[in-house]
């Protein structure tokens, strides 16, 4: 599998794309909800360039290394984000099946309004509310926070 680097510069000209398109499309989020592991970076950066505070974290596994899980695996989301508006934030949308983890658990909390956002998506995936870039199918996506993933690079 041949791995993509995503450089810092990359990363910021990103998350600036996507606040953008968040601001034009109206929407203020109460609270930025990052999927652990990938998200939380994107999230940090979102978070100050649309002035959200709060972030509330939420732990979903869709892989196992560098192989997918048939099903994500979220932990119990416990945040009190009743009437709230709220943006879930993730690195690369694959195939989706996290966000929907992710909506799923979420929504048992009455969330005003859901809307997800991703640094980048799959050529053949679905697309969240908000994203900047396509990655090619089959390549895997490497991002600076990943230092394991450098290693034997």
């Amino acid at each position: 599998m041949d791995k993509v680097f995503v450089q810092w510069l990359t990363i910021t000209s990103y998350a600036k794309q996507v606040a953008k398109q968040v601001e034009e499309r109206g929407f203020k989020p109460d609270a930025i909800i990052p999927i652990l592991r990938g998200g939380m970076v994107p999230a940090a950066i979102l978070s100050d360039l649309l002035n959200v505070k709060t972030i509330y974290p939420v732990h979903c596994s869709s892989y196992d290394g560098m192989v997918k899980r048939k099903y994500p695996v979220v932990d119990p989301f416990t945040y009190n984000i009743d009437g709230k508006e709220v943006l879930i934030v993730d690195d690369v949308l694959d195939t989706g099946d996290t966000f929907e983890a992710v909506q799923a658990s979420i929504k048992r909390n009455n969330p005003k309004r859901m809307m997800c956002a991703s640094l980048m998506v799959r050529e053949n995936s679905a697309r969240p509310s908000f994203w900047s870039d396509i990655a090619k199918e089959g390549a895997w996506i490497v991002f600076p926070w990943e230092l394991n993933e450098f290693k034997g690079d």
